[in-house]
């Protein structure tokens, strides 16, 4: 009989560890950086700031839709890059964006694309619409974007 209880009492322990281990919950984190650098372009070097998406590189217009991510943990992220055009190669931009709440302060590295040099992107967790401002080399660039269609746009007839 001793030995049942025993049995029993080193199944419940080892069924309750793998349990816990199996639902741990692992602390929020924020999405991935985009790189950063540290050497920025001159001035004069840097002659347009966009925020867009995509490789090619689109600039946002209004109605476009951001990039969806699901994260680690299954929330929505928001996707953008900022895109630069220069008057000569670079490999790393001074900027400021606001992102909703997020603040993307700093030097950012980046890569050429399709005439543009792009960062990496940049990502922030949300679903809703994001209000994002980018200020670099004395240009500011604003956008409104959001994952869904705007409820204002007419919908299309159902068939």
């Amino acid at each position: 009989m001793k030995r049942v209880v025993g049995a029993l009492c080193l199944l419940t322990t080892l069924a309750a560890l793998a349990l816990s281990a199996a639902c741990s919950c692992a602390p929020p984190s924020a999405p991935p950086a985009p790189a950063g650098c540290d050497t920025p372009a001159p001035v004069g070097a840097v002659t347009a700031i966009e925020i867009g998406s995509g490789r090619p590189f689109t600039p946002f217009v209004p109605g476009d839709l951001l990039d969806e991510q699901s994260g680690g943990q299954g929330l929505s992220m928001e996707g953008f890059r900022i895109g630069v055009r220069s008057s000569t190669p670079i490999t790393c931009i001074a900027q400021h964006t606001q992102a909703g709440s997020v603040a993307f302060d700093g030097n950012l590295a980046v890569g050429a694309g399709g005439g543009w040099y792009l960062t990496d992107e940049l990502l922030v967790v949300g679903g809703g619409p994001l209000h994002v401002v980018t200020t670099a080399y004395g240009m500011t660039v604003t956008r409104d974007m959001s994952l869904y269609p705007s409820t204002d746009a007419a919908l299309p007839d159902a068939p």
